[in-house]
């Protein structure tokens, strides 16, 4: 997820499909929290806060 070697939509789509798995609040919750981060699907720095975040 944080490789910057990685294309962007596979690190989105890893973080999606971690929470996926490990949901602790439900899907759509968890991923409701971390969207707070910004835009995840578009900017590389709200995507790391997110994962931060979960982390």
């Amino acid at each position: 997820m944080r490789d910057r070697a990685l294309p962007y939509g596979r690190r989105y789509t890893s973080l999606r499909c971690a929470v996926g798995c490990y949901r602790p609040l439900g899907f759509n919750a968890t991923w409701s929290y971390l969207s707070t981060a910004g835009a995840l699907r578009s900017d590389e720095k709200a995507l790391l806060r997110a994962w931060t975040c979960w982390n």
